[in-house]
């Protein structure tokens, strides 16, 4: 993989030679690692290069890059693992999902984007994504949204070619019980020309497939599980409700399939958690 990698870029540079200059040299964080260009596409005029460690296989640093057909870096970031956001769609998965490339319109202004996704190399943990606009111009930062554990799909949910970012609220996760049991709510960002807003409440459908799956855990869940295991369970429940617009539904369903013997305790927690996430919307 990296040998082909290499070996486009090889061509890429040979083909801008002599009409762009060479690019600056890349320094490293750690002097004895060694970083190589892994690959280099050019997008909207500018050579999006990705410089990373030369073994196969070992996980490292990586640097991304945008250089200029004068040989100027006009955007650079590392300190995890760097790449742009090609996603592809696998037919009859979600619906919802659209294919994107480098370049893509993104945000429906007209120009092209580049959206990058940044993974530290935790266990599961953590992510960031980056979207840029590229024009003859310069390289502009739209927005930098720090996931945490969660990764983003671009989606079009209204099918109407706006592209929204999806990606789940991690402020729960290990508050009531194990991760991978925490209560995970869904956040939708609209992708929009001056800005990348949440956009929860303008997708309740999308809360409805969360509800149906969450119910079910709740009401098939033994008797004799873990309290953590149900608390977490009901939560995202709750939480799928309450980010959909129906926090009246929420409470409800806390009352009635609560087994903590502290509702108003339990709710009064996982409000104050919501409340202060700036990804929650009444």
């Amino acid at each position: 993989m990296i040998v082909r990698a290499l070996l486009a870029a090889v061509v890429l540079v040979l083909l801008w030679a002599g009409a762009v200059a060479a690019s600056p040299p890349l320094s490293t964080v750690e002097p004895e690692q060694e970083l190589v260009l892994l690959e280099a596409v050019v997008v909207a005029g500018w050579r999006v290069e990705t410089w990373g460690p030369p073994a196969e296989g070992w996980f490292g640093e990586a640097v991304l890059r945008l250089v200029g057909s004068d040989g100027g870096v006009a955007f650079e970031t590392r300190d995890a693992w760097v790449s742009v956001v090609e996603q592809e769609v696998e037919p009859g998965w979600r619906s919802d999902l659209v294919a994107v490339a480098p370049g893509d319109d993104l945000n429906g202004d007209g120009g092209p984007n580049l959206l990058l996704e940044a993974y530290s190399g935790g266990a599961h943990c953590c992510f960031t994504y980056t979207l840029l606009a590229l024009d003859e111009a310069g390289v502009m930062v739209l927005t930098e949204l720090f996931t945490s554990h969660a990764g983003a799909s671009v989606v079009d949910l209204a099918g109407d070619g706006r592209r929204q970012l999806v990606t789940a609220d991690m402020r729960y996760a290990y508050e009531f019980c194990s991760f991978a049991e925490s209560p995970a709510p869904t956040v939708v960002f609209a992708l929009e020309p001056d800005a990348v807003v949440v956009a929860n409440l303008d997708f309740a459908e999308v809360y409805q497939r969360e509800v149906v799956w969450a119910l079910e855990r709740v009401l098939l869940m033994d008797e004799g599980a873990r309290p953590e295991s149900h608390a977490c369970a009901l939560a995202q429940l709750a939480l799928s409700l309450l980010y959909g617009g129906r926090e009246a539904a929420a409470e409800a369903a806390l009352v009635q399939l609560d087994r903590s013997g502290d509702t108003a305790g339990f709710r009064g927690s996982l409000w104050a958690i919501a409340e202060e996430s700036p990804w929650f919307q009444r």
